[in-house]
């Protein structure tokens, strides 16, 4: 799947941090239409943040998520969400 503009999560992200950037989405599916991998993609300004979540074996719920920058992995998602805020007020 490609990136789709999700103008929802924008809204959302600015209504619990007060920054509202522009926010893509994109996700695989396994053969039982489980989640394999659920991606947002956030651009503010100039910079841009990949926010990845990758699910365990074929159960929806999060094995860890990944984010532009950090090498760490992170065991749930509001972490790596709490981090890019984190990162998207000191950087831009």
């Amino acid at each position: 799947m490609e990136y789709k503009l999700d103008p929802v999560r924008s809204d959302l992200f600015n209504s619990s941090y007060g920054i509202k950037p522009t926010v893509y989405i994109k996700y695989e599916l396994n053969d039982d239409k489980t989640f394999k991998t659920f991606t947002l993609k956030f651009k503010h300004k100039d910079r841009e943040w990949i926010l990845n979540e990758v699910y365990k074996d074929r159960t929806n719920m999060t094995d860890y998520c990944t984010l532009t920058r950090i090498e760490d992995k992170f065991d749930k998602f509001y972490l790596a969400e709490n981090k890019l805020v984190e990162m998207m007020k000191v950087e831009v």
